[in-house]
């Protein structure tokens, strides 16, 4: 296709599961890739601190608490190999009622840990052809453009996957 991949990915971080990050991570190695995602989250609430967040929201997620320990396991075998944000961040993470996108990408902007974050998002303008995918897969594309260039504003140095370090 004459398109170099820069990093590894997987939908809903599939190839972070038991079994499948040994066999992922020697095919992104062998495919010359250098970079990846991260499993590890960043909870934001807008009331409390972070490590607060963190918690309350793994409580209320049974099944991302038990697994929290090995995604920290995951995430310390892909420094080793990979070059990684430490964390990841998106308004879904972020803890607080009836808060509009704007004061989530707020709320994350005032609590970003020091070092690279990953902004999950999927920026963009939504156009006819766009609108008639599913309301799902497009509602959040122009709130999502809007946080981006707040942040790079606000002083947040935005870049790619591309540009990290390689290990």
């Amino acid at each position: 296709l004459g398109v170099e991949p820069t990093y590894w990915d997987s939908h809903q971080h599939v190839a972070f599961l038991p079994g499948l990050v040994r066999p992922v991570c020697a095919a992104a190695e062998d495919a010359g890739m250098r970079r990846a995602r991260t499993p590890r989250v960043w909870v934001v609430s807008t009331d409390h601190a972070h490590h607060w967040a963190q918690a309350r929201w793994r409580l209320a997620r049974p099944r991302r608490f038990a697994g929290d320990g090995y995604r920290s396991l995951v995430a310390a075998r892909l420094r080793r190999r990979f070059a990684t944000p430490s964390w990841q961040v998106a308004p879904e993470l972020v803890i607080g009622d009836g808060l509009s996108p704007e004061r989530r990408w707020d709320a994350i902007l005032g609590s970003l840990p020091v070092g690279v974050t990953e902004a999950v998002t999927h920026p963009g303008h939504v156009d006819g052809g766009l609108a008639g995918v599913s309301a799902h897969f497009v509602e959040a594309r122009e709130d999502d453009l809007a946080a981006l260039t707040r942040l790079g504003a606000a002083g947040v140095q935005l870049t790619r996957f591309r540009d990290l370090d390689p290990v």
